[in-house]
């Protein structure tokens, strides 16, 4: 199956250039629509799912069926991380200034959020935690112009956006807070304290800022994250008794904010 699986990691490896280079693939569109429905795309989107599908069903051998347990430990050892590169480089697309589409993001962070658990897999991230941390979760947790836009001038669709049950399987944000979530719980002496100083120091620069310099956005995304981690957080005594003093200090008083998505 190793010339599939090179199919695969070239896909999703291959440049897509912006039009305006010339460059082969040529005539990529300009529209964030027309990119999603565009051919490349597509092929990319399909190349992380099939990644994604293979590492939920043969990535962990201890869950796999008897029949393909030897399969799925050839799959643990030499396969998995053969994918992660390309992975990687696909989800340095958007902190590098490049376009990728919300749903291969999405994927990609879903093959992510398989790889922590598996041993083989994780020591190759563990190096490039802060990159996925902070340049990568954090960035898409937070939210973006058209999502603004959307709270001032339709809030009812914002919240059933925010809230719907298919965002699971679509919303790249979703995904992130998902990752996030499960470094804590599985890697979580490599990843919780470094996370919420980072975290925290978004809450206080915020605090200290004046109200023009304020960024509205960085805290909404350091809050959400915080109450995706809140039942892993109160769980242990020494994360618990410090977040009453963060909702007296940096919650309670944005009830009363003019920034309303705050």
């Amino acid at each position: 199956m190793q010339p599939w699986f090179d199919v695969l990691k070239a896909v999703l490896s291959k440049t897509l250039p912006e039009a305006s280079t010339g460059q082969e693939p040529r005539n990529q569109p300009t529209s964030v629509e027309e990119r999603n429905a565009w051919p490349w795309w597509k092929v990319k989107k399909w190349s992380v799912q099939i990644m994604s599908r293979l590492f939920s069903r043969y990535g962990i051998p201890s869950y796999a069926e008897d029949e393909v347990k030897e399969f799925a430990r050839h799959f643990s050892v030499n396969v998995a991380p053969q994918f992660l590169g390309p992975v990687c480089e696909t989800l340095n697309l958007r902190p590098s200034g490049q376009f990728c589409t919300d749903r291969v993001v999405h994927l990609c962070l879903t093959f992510v959020d398989l790889a922590v658990e598996l041993a083989p897999t994780y020591k190759l991230l563990k190096p490039h935690m802060d990159f996925l941390l902070y340049k990568v979760c954090f960035p898409t947790m937070c939210l973006t112009a058209e999502d603004i836009e959307q709270f001032e001038n339709d809030p009812h669709e914002f919240v059933h956006k925010q809230n719907s049950p298919l965002a699971d399987f679509y919303d790249p944000r979703m995904s992130a807070i998902t990752l996030v979530t499960d470094l804590v719980k599985h890697r979580g002496k490599d990843v919780t304290q470094p996370l919420l100083s980072f975290l925290t120091e978004i809450i206080q620069r915020y605090g200290s800022s004046e109200d023009a310099a304020k960024n509205h956005v960085e805290k909404d995304g350091a809050l959400l994250a915080f109450g995706s981690l809140s039942d892993l957080l109160l769980s242990k005594k020494k994360y618990s008794s410090e977040l009453e003093g963060l909702m007296v200090s940096s919650v309670f008083p944005d009830f009363n904010s003019p920034v309303g998505f705050l």
